[in-house]
């Protein structure tokens, strides 16, 4: 379909960034999208969250609102839920996991490592059979950014660790975070290049800020988020979209995109 935003990819973050529980910010949002939508513009999720976690509820169906596979798992499966299959994947190996855990024990014997939606993980000889995507990492000694450092330094050139939340902090294979699986979403979906512009506002979404053409972030963003967007929006909870598409569609008018 072709319009004023067709060759722009809009992906966003979730949690705070579109997901809102004010009834005038989902309107905002859901009515913005499909505008963009129907002037030919592509839009998809770029989320820390599991497939199967990304669920509207009563805001939106997630295979009806989206016109692209999602990348969840911070970028290590990209998923179709209109198909409801996963159409690119990225096990972080077995073995590196497990030197992970003994490292992660021997630094913090409170830590506890667990798979995305999964109970914790034990002594690795009863693990599950099956791969491994994106997992977490919480402590109960209060030692979680001395932890998330150490283990950085330990596997810096091997697992990439991103922090969502105060709670705990995200472990994958290095090559997989939001950045890279929009870039192999684009390369997947697109015989030619497209503009993606994202939309963020905490630590795990500074990888794909810095690999977009534009970034936009709600007023409630940290400030290394707001320091590399191209502008400050509303808060979250007043329809974060709503406000990027109309920014878009002025850019565009005026020549700037």
């Amino acid at each position: 379909m072709k319009g004023k935003f067709s060759g722009i990819v809009l992906a966003t973050d979730l949690d705070g960034t579109f997901l809102t529980k004010d009834p005038d910010g989902r309107r905002r949002n859901l009515e913005a999208i499909q505008y963009f939508k129907e002037n030919g513009g592509h839009f998809t999720f770029a989320t820390g969250r599991a497939q199967f976690n990304v669920v509207g509820e009563d805001y939106f169906v997630t295979e009806e609102l989206l016109n692209l596979p999602a990348v969840v798992g911070n970028g290590s499966v990209l998923y179709d839920y209109a198909t409801g299959t996963a159409v690119w994947k990225a096990n972080t190996p077995r073995a590196l996991l497990r030197e992970l855990y003994d490292e992660m024990k021997r630094l913090s014997p409170s830590a506890v490592l667990t798979p995305k939606w999964e109970d914790p993980l034990g002594d690795p000889d009863t693990w599950r059979e099956g791969d491994f995507y994106k997992l977490d990492i919480r402590t109960s000694d209060g030692s979680l950014d001395e932890l998330m450092s150490a283990l950085s330094h330990h596997f810096g050139d091997r697992l990439v660790f991103t922090k969502p939340s105060e709670e705990f902090f995200d472990v994958q294979a290095i090559a997989y975070t939001k950045a890279l699986g929009l870039r192999k979403l684009c390369e997947l979906s697109f015989e030619r290049s497209v503009t993606l512009v994202v939309a963020g506002d905490y630590h795990n979404d500074l990888a794909m800020m810095k690999e977009a053409d534009l970034a936009f972030c709600p007023e409630n963003a940290v400030d290394e988020i707001k320091a590399i967007s191209h502008a400050t929006l509303c808060d979250h909870n007043k329809g974060l979209m709503a406000d990027v598409v109309a920014t878009l569609e002025r850019m565009i008018d005026e020549g700037e995109l």
